[in-house]
């Protein structure tokens, strides 16, 4: 009676006002595509209004024009490091950027091992311009999804961060009567963010996702998460099917304080006529009316996502657009991967030119890299992803995520030169040199890193020693450890022997490149060993 009452609620009430809250932003997007460039423009001068509140102003000449000219010449494109002091200011109580943030995001990258990203109340705005039109345009493109619960997979933290008392809710970052009507949409609690461990976290989520019969709409970022959190709840069954019988969390009610447990016989019955190995007939008779899911689909998620799709074969899968800690480029949105063009100000690094183009100036064929300033006080900040220019199906033009234009993302770590480096050289010694780090594409197996060294055999011993100490480096690496703690990369390896080298060549023939074209890269995808 309890699941007919809420989603009554949900049909009638709750969705409703929600999608009467983010039209506004929906219109205005769909319908100012030939306004990009006044947009842009005003986007640049409220930033560059904001700098005079602030000790960049000094950089600007008073005398001069403010415009799109003098900006390129005073600040040039930037990375994390080149913010670092600024943040460590802001942080400190200094006042620096024009807003004080109210939050500092953790993330990595291949400039900096660990990134904490301000952000502020005009950044959240800016995020809402760009996540209400894709909503929005969800419940337009697939309307089921507006008949029945949703689970969005907030922002994790790795138990490290829990330990230290900090926490993710997301939607926090929203305005009340948002968050308010989303949170009334989840399935799974914010809370759920509260837990003290990654484990506590993903068990509680299993048990609210099985109470979720009516579940429509799944909205993650890897496909590997979702995947390794089926497998989880797979393993823990038994334990979730007596948390569900009885109303309590059981052993881990010390780390699930703050988050209510949750009775449910009927879905604990389902979860436990499970057949042994996972299959889509069970997964459909638990949530027979999924509709929808969102996640990365491209280049390295591309094999994932169809896993997922043969898991949930009456679902959609709709791929993500280019959405960073840093800030958001691109939202599906109406079959394009649409320009952002309402959020941030944005330019591009042409990857064949090496010129700086505003977002006016983009021109179908080009591949290109994003620079954006942002309300956040981070200005001309380049993300190192790659985007090829098309021709839009419903708006001028779309721009497709290509990868990474360095470092490697097998499933979000964000793995960089830097890393890489930093690990082969504390791993090497006179009887052995480092050829590359590898990470692995594994088939449908969990994916993995392995340092490949020329030199001769060691011991089986003396191969464990040295991956316990090179996956002691890289949980130094933020994306990396959360995506270990999550289970979505397997453990770190090492092969050394005498023929490293000529093994890596083939590798690389293998993959269809000419052998006078090889080099050899510090860092390398590859596709199965």
């Amino acid at each position: 009676m309890k699941r007919f009452f809420r989603q009554l609620s949900l049909r009638i009430f709750v969705i409703p006002l929600l999608k009467l809250a983010i039209f506004p932003s929906y219109f205005l997007f769909r319908n100012n595509f030939k306004n990009l460039k006044r947009i842009q423009e005003k986007k640049l001068n409220t930033l560059l209004d904001g700098l005079q509140k602030t000790e960049f102003k000094d950089r600007l000449d008073p005398n001069g024009p403010i415009n799109y000219s003098s900006f390129v010449k005073v600040f040039k494109p930037s990375q994390y490091n080149d913010w670092l002091e600024f943040v460590e200011r802001e942080k400190k109580g200094e006042r620096v950027f024009k807003e004080k943030p109210f939050l500092y995001q953790p993330t990595s990258g291949s400039s900096h091992r660990e990134k904490w990203i301000p952000y502020t109340q005009s950044m959240m705005g800016e995020f809402k311009e760009a996540i209400f039109p894709w909503l929005f345009d969800l419940f337009k493109q697939f309307p089921e999804i507006g008949k029945g619960d949703h689970y969005w997979s907030l922002s994790w933290l790795p138990t490290s961060m829990r330990e230290k008392g900090r926490t993710n809710d997301d939607l926090s970052y929203f305005p009340k009567i948002h968050r308010w009507l989303i949170g009334n949409c989840l399935c799974v609690p914010s809370s759920v963010t509260l837990a003290k461990t990654v484990e506590a976290s993903r068990l509680a989520t299993c048990v609210y996702l099985v109470a979720a019969r009516n579940l429509t709409f799944i909205f993650i970022w890897g496909p590997t998460f979702f995947l390794e959190l089926i497998e989880f709840m797979m393993d823990r069954k038994e334990s979730i099917v007596s948390m569900l019988e009885k109303g309590s969390w059981e052993d881990f009610g010390p780390d699930l304080e703050v988050i209510k447990p949750i009775k449910d016989k009927e879905s604990a019955r389902l979860l436990k006529g499970f057949q042994k190995n996972l299959n889509s007939e069970d997964l459909m008779k638990l949530w027979p009316r999924l509709s929808l899911i969102s996640c990365w689909d491209t280049g390295t998620s591309l094999i994932y996502a169809k896993k997922l799709q043969e898991l949930f074969p009456n679902a959609h899968i709709q791929g993500k657009g280019l959405f960073a800690t840093e800030g958001v480029v691109t939202i599906p949105f109406k079959g394009d991967y649409t320009l952002a063009y309402r959020s941030h100000f944005y330019e591009f690094l042409s990857l064949e030119t090496n010129e700086v183009i505003p977002s006016w100036e983009l021109k179908v064929g080009m591949r290109v890299s994003p620079l954006i300033s942002a309300g956040n006080g981070l200005l001309r900040y380049h993300l190192k992803d790659e985007l090829r220019v098309e021709k839009g199906v419903s708006s001028p033009l779309s721009l497709v995520f290509q990868g990474r234009v360095e470092g490697l993302d097998l499933v979000g770590e964000k793995m960089g030169e830097d890393v890489a480096k930093g690990l082969l050289d504390s791993l090497r010694d006179d009887g052995k040199s480092p050829v590359s780090l590898l990470g692995v594409l594994n088939g449908e197996k969990r994916p993995f890193y392995l340092a490949l060294f020329q030199g001769e055999e060691i011991e089986e011993e003396q191969i464990s020693s040295l991956e316990q100490k090179g996956e002691e480096v890289l949980l130094n690496h933020f994306h990396y450890k959360l995506a270990r703690e999550l289970n979505q990369l397997g453990h770190f390896r090492v092969k050394v022997f005498p023929e490293a080298t000529d093994y890596y060549l083939d590798l690389k023939k293998k993959s269809g490149m000419v052998e006078g074209d090889i080099k050899i890269d510090l860092l390398t995808k590859v596709h199965g060993l």
